[in-house]
């Protein structure tokens, strides 16, 4: 770069260190640099943005390596979302710490270090998407006579917690909290969360945070109940929701979760997999609604999907879909397949993705815009 018309740029490229570091560790705020530095905050923002996008500068915990650390916000891979899809809005973070998340190491075998490192890195990248759904995307939904649903998984259970003490969080009258799926003792690979991770355990958490009354909240119920409630719910505005990739650990598969009506067919699934390893990563769901990842299933699979799906314990997917905002919290090389196809429009996932706020990270963002594009 050269020239006067490139002083701008040459000074912040000068000062840059300083400027990632002030920001990143001694959360300075863009007000306070743009005084100091004589830019405005916008284009410290941008430029500040631009060098985490690409790589440039990471923050490491030299004691804790294991903890993931939020760098930022991207809104170019936002807007690239939202321009080359149908979504309604998407929330990118730069996530530090969780680098094993974004390898295909989770596709060997478990009881491989490599392989255990890329699931524990699955858990800290959702904790840390978890932190940004709640700080970033869900204070600003919360309103007062919201009608909140809720899903299991990780992503949706930081979320939650994260809310736990937020100054934003109290003070809405009338809030209704509702889990939307059976208990199916959710858990993390990391295995020190104090608590399950599933639906309904998530919507006690929520209550707790916001402050709802016992009598305004609705919990499912265990997965493994006999027969699908009738469901005379409150229909939820806002749903807050995880995406999970069916396979030997995601929870619908363990035996706490096979006791009911749906044994059958998840054993049919579990049994397809283990004959065919490509199987492994074929199914997806929301709020326990299965669908295919892929175009070339079985048909014994195909049937085996109908056949949960028409048994689980969940609030029917046109609920879902009828819901005003719908917030989906997922990110890694684990869900990429299935958010691409849900993002293409190659799916019948229930969810409006019209209507949907994708929370994940700048890794799967730039994954995901290479893959989709958006229907005509």
């Amino acid at each position: 770069m050269t020239g006067p018309e490139n002083i701008e740029e040459d000074d912040l490229e000068r000062n840059a260190r300083e400027i990632a570091t002030k920001r990143l560790l001694d959360q300075v705020s863009y007000r306070d640099l743009a005084h100091h530095y004589g830019y405005a905050p916008s284009t410290i923002h941008r430029r500040l943005t631009g060098w985490l996008r690409d790589g440039r500068f990471e923050l490491v915990d030299r004691v804790d390596s294991g903890a993931p650390r939020l760098l930022g916000y991207d809104e170019d891979l936002e807007n690239a979302l939202v321009r080359r899809t149908t979504l309604w809005r998407a929330r990118v973070a730069h996530v530090a710490g969780a680098e094993a998340a974004t390898t295909d190491k989770y596709l060997d075998n478990p009881q491989e270090r490599d392989v255990q490192l890329a699931f524990k890195a699955a858990d800290d990248l959702h904790r840390a998407l978890g932190h940004a759904c709640a700080t970033q995307v869900l204070v600003h939904q919360l309103r007062r006579g919201l009608r909140v649903g809720v899903t299991s998984g990780r992503g949706v259970a930081y979320a939650v917690d994260s809310l736990v003490d937020h100054p934003w969080a109290g003070g809405f009258e009338g809030v209704h909290v509702v889990s939307l799926c059976g208990g199916a003792k959710v858990g993390s690979w990391r295995g020190k969360d104090r608590r399950s991770l599933d639906a309904d355990e998530n919507a006690f958490a929520l209550a707790v945070a916001l402050g709802v009354p016992e009598e305004h909240v609705t919990l499912m119920g265990d997965a493994s109940e006999q027969g699908q409630p009738k469901w005379d719910f409150v229909a939820p505005h806002l749903i807050i929701a995880g995406l999970g990739c069916l396979n030997t650990g995601h929870h619908l598969l363990r035996p706490r979760a096979r006791l009911g009506p749906i044994a059958a067919p998840l054993s049919r699934i579990e049994r397809a997999q283990a004959m065919d390893p490509r199987l492994r990563f074929a199914l997806a769901e929301i709020c326990h609604r299965l669908f295919p990842v892929r175009e070339d299933l079985p048909p014994h699979l195909l049937e085996a999907i109908e056949e949960v799906n028409s048994l689980v314990r969940a609030a029917p997917p046109e609920v879902i879909k009828r819901a005003e905002v719908t917030i989906l919290v997922a990110g890694g090389a684990q869900k990429l397949d299935a958010l691409a196809r849900l993002l293409g429009g190659h799916t019948p996932a229930p969810v409006d993705i019209r209507n949907l706020i994708l929370v994940t990270d700048a890794w799967t963002a730039q994954q995901l815009l290479a893959r989709v594009s958006r229907p005509n």
